[in-house]
């Protein structure tokens, strides 16, 4: 009788985290402020927003799993910026200008327990 409960009590769990994730700002003020924000996409922005759009410093989280950090404007990314892939290896570091890469990417790659760095530049 027990583990007919617990296995349950687990199913109504896993339901609740999985279909329960609100959409919309989330906390703070997302309008002209700082605050988090969640995509129906799953995607979700935590940083300064002005006007409703990200703007300022922020990280934003894609739902496969890339961070993107740096500075927005106008909802693009806008300055330095650095952005990792789902398991927090660097894939990029350098200028973004209205969500293009602008300057030097620096890619950074794990061979036989080395770490490989090249640098490409942007036009």
């Amino acid at each position: 009788m027990k583990k007919t409960i617990l296995t349950f009590t687990i199913y109504i769990t896993t339901f609740t985290l999985t279909f329960a994730q609100e959409t919309g700002c989330f906390s703070g003020n997302c309008i002209n402020g700082e605050g988090t924000f969640f995509y129906t996409n799953g995607d979700k922005y935590e940083g300064n927003w002005k006007d409703g759009k990200r703007y300022g410093e922020g990280t934003f989280y894609t739902k496969s799993g890339r961070k993107i950090v740096g500075y927005w404007k106008d909802d693009n990314s806008n300055g330095f910026t650095t952005i990792y892939k789902s398991d927090g290896s660097k894939i990029y570091e350098g200028n973004i200008k209205d969500g293009k890469k602008m300057a030097k990417e620096l890619f950074i790659q794990k061979a036989e327990g080395k770490l490989l760095v090249t640098g490409k530049t942007m036009k």
